[in-house]
């Protein structure tokens, strides 16, 4: 054997799912695909259209068909609402734990507490609504995440030229034994100063506070990012397993950011045309093991409610398959599939609860439809299940392990295969 390729198109639902309204009310009509198709009649997409993308939404659309030739399916979420990072940790094998919704204002006292017994400063900022914002050492804010449904993510925004990236993570690491939300995401930048920071300090609807420096053009600077989940257990997954035993493992894009490789090589970046040439990069350089990479503009086009550049971001991506597809060997599969949803056209700023596409090649692999998964983290099992066939790794002891999720399709993949 030699690789298994994951490509995740973040926010690219094909639907909603049947609970979606349970979740949020607009996500009911929720399509980010259709809606983006519908919105932008000209634009085409024909690598992913062999791939299956028609079939997977069920009607043809712009000029586009039905594949005869594709192998294609789609996933439920398993993970409470939608959201990127427990959907990654559920693609690569997690059983996702749903977290508490808690705003940071409710546990302030209890995270000061903690933090200045640790010999940390604390200051407090509070807002007209009543909501409060965490300095530390005047080189990291504390806050409410603006960008995620109200109560579940919690943003440490740090300063690298002030302290280090540890310090702010260890700083994170005690925030984080003390609340129940489903993430603390840990962020160190050295090209602002907290002067500015502070001046990005804002209300974030009712009770809520947020730091948003978007305006300081935050997320195109140097940037260090490292989620902390609640629940996540880094061994059970797919990318762990598979680098204690020898297996090559780069992860590329958000995947860097978003899932432990503590064993292999990772490249963060956000611009799609940087992102595409890592992956072709690593298509030239790894000839085994898995490669995983995140297109997270189109997520960011989503918040940013503009299907224009949702199909610019997409458009750049299919024109690259056209490069990637040909580039992958005899025994390579490769996997397109997204984490969510993220309907530009729903009137939310948030992601929506979509089944998330399966679009599977390979030489050999047969057509057909691979059916609706219980779980994203059926495409972790597979990836596993396909390494530990590998006579390669027979006696490593990779054979012995499973993810904590997911159930292998890789028999509809390469049927007979030992």
């Amino acid at each position: 054997m030699s690789r298994f390729v994951v490509l995740v198109l973040d926010g690219f639902g094909v639907g909603a799912m049947e609970d979606a309204a349970e979740y949020r009310a607009a996500d009911a009509n929720a399509n980010t695909c259709l809606h983006v198709l519908e919105y932008n009649p000209n634009l085409q997409l024909p690598n992913m259209e062999r791939l299956g993308l028609m079939n997977i939404i069920g009607q043809e659309k712009n000029g586009m068909l039905f594949s005869d030739f594709a192998t294609y399916g789609k996933s439920k979420l398993k993970h409470y609402g939608a959201d990127t990072f427990f959907g990654h940790q559920e693609i690569m094998g997690t059983d996702p734990v749903r977290g508490t919704l808690q705003t940071f204002t409710s546990v302030f006292d209890k995270v000061a507490c903690a933090l200045t017994e640790k010999g940390y400063q604390v200051r407090e900022y509070k807002l007209g609504n009543g909501a409060k914002v965490m300095g530390i050492n005047d080189a990291a804010l504390v806050s409410d995440n603006p960008a995620n449904d109200p109560g579940q993510v919690f943003n440490v925004i740090g300063l690298a030229s002030v302290t280090t990236f540890e310090e702010i993570l260890k700083m994170s690491k005690i925030i984080r034994e003390q609340v129940q939300v489903t993430r603390v995401i840990a962020h160190a930048c050295d090209e602002i100063t907290y002067k500015e920071l502070e001046g990005c300090i804002e209300e974030h609807g009712l009770g809520l506070g947020s730091v948003n420096p978007i305006k300081l053009d935050f997320y195109e600077k140097n940037v260090k990012i490292r989620h902390l989940g609640y629940g996540v257990d880094e061994t059970g997954q797919t990318p762990y397993l598979l680098g204690k035993y020898g297996v090559p493992v780069t992860h590329l894009g958000k995947f860097a950011d978003l899932v432990p490789n503590p064993y292999g090589q990772n490249f963060s970046c956000v611009d799609t045309g940087e992102l595409l040439r890592l992956f072709q990069d690593a298509l030239k350089n790894q000839t085994n093991g898995l490669i995983a990479a995140n297109v997270q503009e189109t997520d960011l086009s989503g918040h940013e409610k503009d299907p224009v550049k949702y199909a610019r971001i997409l458009s750049m991506v299919d024109e690259a398959l056209g490069t990637i597809l040909k580039m992958l060997g005899p025994e390579d599969i490769m996997v397109i599939m997204a984490d969510h949803g993220n309907d530009p056209t729903n009137g939310t700023f948030y992601h929506s609860r979509e089944y998330t596409p399966l679009m599977v090649y390979g030489e050999g692999i047969p057509a057909g439809n691979l059916g609706v998964r219980e779980t994203m983290s059926d495409v972790g099992a597979t990836v596993l299940d396909y390494f530990q066939r590998d006579k390669a790794y027979k006696d490593s002891g990779l054979r012995e392990v499973k993810t904590q999720n997911g159930t292998s399709f890789l028999d509809l993949l390469r049927p007979g295969l030992d």
